[in-house]
């Protein structure tokens, strides 16, 4: 892909697919850190991995996933609005920098050497 550029609303979608793909696997690990978190007892020294065992044998494994719509919405929305954003500045200051040499080059070229008088 040398000289492709992404548009703006492509990387928006990007930006949203791949945070909603880390957010789906990463969640069931959130959940059970934050459980073990609220725990008492027992529960409180269960591993990772044992806390999400634990939440799984208790309400399900659909419970691993509670609240990750919010967290969906609230991640997801905002990494796609910052990477197409990051996309759009990047063409903007590539586009600035461009103009700023042509504009150089251009008073470089019409400059007249004068020689000072003493």
């Amino acid at each position: 892909m040398d000289g492709a550029v992404l548009s703006t609303g492509s990387a928006f979608i990007i930006g949203a697919l791949s945070k909603s793909i880390a957010t789906v696997a990463t969640y069931p690990m959130v959940r059970a850190k934050i459980a073990m978190q609220a725990a008492s007892g027992d529960a409180r020294s269960l591993s990772l991995f044992s806390m999400m065992r634990y939440i799984v044998d208790i309400n399900g494994a659909s419970a691993l996933f509670t609240g990750v719509r919010a967290q969906l919405l609230k991640t997801v929305l905002a990494a796609a609005l910052m990477l197409a954003i990051k996309e759009k500045s990047s063409k903007s200051a590539v586009t600035l920098v461009l103009m700023l040499r042509r504009t150089a080059r251009k008073a470089i070229r019409t400059r007249t050497h004068v020689i000072p008088l003493r």
